[in-house]
């Protein structure tokens, strides 16, 4: 589920999709039909492992980044006000920070935190906590582990 945060909306991750059916029917499907997004995610972190396995890689570079994906509204849950380093002004958006597998030409996303500005919450976590989090689950996943060193 990471790639269709890259999408403003529902019609723009449709419009992704070669040989595509009306935005309708997506929309349909993500939000009525029955599946679990925690088996889909394990499934989808299963293909990688395969996929990895098949093309003999074995060995990649974790990477961590933080990214900011723009909203216009202020309804949607976890969106505030996060410093856009890219632009070099404050921006109204989800901060996201994300993890990376990169080995030789693939770059494969693996997983993201939603950074939340402290206002006092109790869960609060720092982008750098969140960072720690995601290279912990990478490595309990086996999605390093499986690759040896260079």
């Amino acid at each position: 589920m990471t790639g269709l945060l890259v999408c403003e909306n529902v019609s723009g991750i449709n419009d992704s999709f070669v040989g595509r059916n009306d935005q309708s029917a997506l929309n349909h499907w993500l939000t009525d039909s029955s599946w679990n997004e925690k088996e889909l995610d394990r499934a989808r972190r299963e293909l990688i492992l395969e996929e990895l396995r098949a093309k003999r890689i074995e060995h990649g570079v974790l990477f961590i980044d933080d990214t900011l994906s723009h909203k216009t509204g202020k309804h949607m849950d976890g969106v505030n006000v996060h410093y856009d380093h890219s632009e070099g002004r404050y921006a109204l958006g989800h901060q996201l920070v994300t993890s990376h597998l990169v080995a030789g030409w693939l770059s494969i996303p693996l997983d993201f935190e939603l950074y939340r500005r402290d206002e006092g919450q109790a869960d609060f976590r720092n982008k750098q906590e969140l960072a720690r989090a995601l290279v912990s689950r990478a490595v309990a996943e086996g999605l390093l582990l499986q690759l040896r060193p260079p």
